[in-house]
């Protein structure tokens, strides 16, 4: 893995896809940054992070047939590698749809991905990941974690992308050679809210109570309704609420 370091840039997302349109990177050539100053998050929000607290990391990969419909495989492989080197760490850790990590239900990473497509074929992902370690204050963030927060103060940021790059590349190496079949039942097996309770709300709709019933074959979420209907919705169509 060729891995980029800089100390402070816009967003990791930003400037490798700035680097992709002057040469040719090699496969899984990985960008780190001690601050961001631009970082997005999910649902267009911004990513909030203190200089030199946190990870900011982006890594690109190549794909050869990865169908477009497919697509969610890349982020469900994303969410198993940061949930296996979570754990080894922390207790109580698992994945809230589609790919925020969760200790003790609140939220201590995030992914955002970005793709190109070729034809019929995914070629291409940028996925930028957001993770907070030694951060202990989020103004307005009240269901935010860290590593500190969480009982690890000693945790450095370079000691976790350290042990975080060989896994999310050993993952990322999946979506290719594992059928969509196999990382669904792996992704569902430590989703958040599977088979439990939890409030949601539509957006124009009103609030209601559903079990997350697992993910369809494109990513959508799948509700199970307290009548048992089976309902999926797709990325921001749908909210989980406290």
């Amino acid at each position: 893995m060729n891995r980029i370091h800089l100390e402070t840039i816009p967003s990791t997302n930003e400037e490798m896809k700035r680097l992709m349109g002057l040469q040719t990177l090699s496969d899984f050539t990985c960008i780190t940054a001690s601050h961001q100053t631009a970082a997005k998050g999910q649902r267009g929000n911004k990513w909030v992070s203190e200089p030199g607290k946190n990870i900011a990391l982006s890594v690109y990969k190549t794909f050869d047939r990865l169908k477009i419909g497919d697509q969610f495989a890349i982020s469900m492989a994303t969410a198993l590698a940061l949930k296996e080197v979570f754990s080894d760490i922390l207790s109580g850790v698992s994945i809230k749809w589609p790919n925020d990590i969760l200790v003790n239900d609140r939220k201590i990473a995030g992914v955002l991905i970005e793709t190109g497509v070729h034809g019929s074929s995914i070629s291409w992902a940028v996925i930028g990941v957001g993770v907070n370690v030694q951060q202990h204050s989020f103004s307005d963030l009240p269901f935010a974690t860290s590593f500190a927060k969480e009982g690890v103060p000693s945790l450095t940021t370079e000691a976790l992308v350290l042990k975080m790059l060989p896994v999310i590349e050993k993952h990322l190496h999946t979506v290719e050679q594992c059928t969509y079949t196999y990382l669904k039942a792996q992704y569902e097996s430590v989703l958040y809210g599977h088979n439990s309770i939890k409030k949601f709300k539509q957006v124009g709709g009103e609030p209601f109570f559903a079990s997350v019933d697992g993910v369809n074959e494109n990513g959508s979420l799948c509700l199970k309704t307290l009548h048992g209907e089976r309902i999926s919705f797709h990325f921001k169509e749908i909210e989980m609420l406290r």
